[in-house]
């Protein structure tokens, strides 16, 4: 005889297994035990890969300047507000800012838009190379 399937509960976190207070059951009979534990908060982003950035044609002094963006997927078990920054990272510096919308991911699956720009990037200040990380975007979360 296995657990119901309703009953199984797979964690690493502590579980405290609680009996009633009636008579335990005679010899033959079921007993039924819950298994409750304090669940955290949760959060994950999906992000599909690193924000590719390239050269803003639209920024009022587009040599300088470099901007990117990326959809991602929240996974959450709360409501959440999403704040995000950026810094440089890389020899190429640079006064970079990012931004997020919405600012919210909801109970469950969401989509949010990161885009980060980079002003007074100094390109020529590192070798010719691919895929050079040029900037770090932190996402700080509030729970609602």
């Amino acid at each position: 005889m296995g657990w119901p399937r309703n009953q199984i509960v797979l964690s690493t976190v502590l579980v405290v297994i609680q009996v009633a207070s009636a008579a335990l059951p005679k010899p033959g009979e079921t007993l039924t035990l819950d298994a409750i534990m304090d669940l955290g908060y949760y959060i994950q982003l999906q992000p599909s890969d690193p924000i590719k950035v390239s050269q803003d044609p639209r920024a009022q002094d587009p040599y300088p300047t470099y901007a990117g963006c990326s959809t991602m997927k929240v996974f959450s078990n709360f409501k959440a507000k999403l704040f995000v920054r950026a810094k440089a990272t890389s020899t190429v510096g640079g006064t970079w800012e990012a931004t997020i919308q919405p600012p919210f991911a909801k109970l469950g699956e969401s989509k949010i838009k990161i885009c980060v720009v980079g002003s007074n990037v100094q390109i020529q200040a590192h070798p010719a190379a691919k895929d050079v990380k040029v900037a770090e975007v932190t996402v700080v979360v509030l729970p609602l």
